[in-house]
């Protein structure tokens, strides 16, 4: 994965890396927001809690190596918990389900990660109120290296 020279770090709240996104096909997030289709080798190497959030775009995930306890904000804004396992395939998502991920074991997760068109402007959900998600990068500077 070295020999990919389109890469970023994502770190969390704490910021510590949590995600190694390995560029396929698509732009980097740092850029201006991208409105195109990406394909991503994903490597999760730190938990991402504790606030959810969802996405600008339809999304799907394989999961080819590891496994994680992801926490989904259902439409009632309750969480469920899941555990994701290794082969997992997640292909048609909807933008607006928000998620987070936490690690089980302290395993890397490897997956191949995609989405579709921009759809909406996406955010966190924090105290459950969506924060834009330029407003809660200002407030957690770094969030991306």
């Amino acid at each position: 994965m070295n020999r990919i020279n389109r890469k970023e770090v994502l770190v969390n709240a704490e910021q510590n890396p949590y995600l190694i996104r390995y560029i396929i096909y698509g732009k980097k997030s740092t850029s201006k927001p991208y409105r195109g289709r990406g394909l991503y080798i994903h490597k999760l190497v730190n938990s991402d809690f504790p606030h959810t959030r969802d996405y600008p775009w339809r999304w799907g995930r394989f999961i080819i190596k590891g496994q994680f306890i992801e926490l989904v904000r259902n439409r009632n804004s309750k969480i469920d918990i899941q555990k994701i396992e290794r082969f997992q395939l997640l292909y048609k998502n909807s933008s607006r389900r928000a998620n987070a991920h936490k690690l089980v074991n302290d395993e890397n997760v490897w997956m191949l990660f995609w989405h579709g068109k921009y759809k909406h402007q996406w955010g966190f959900w924090i105290n459950n109120e969506k924060i834009h998600w330029r407003d809660h990068l200002k407030e957690n500077q770094n969030l991306f290296q």
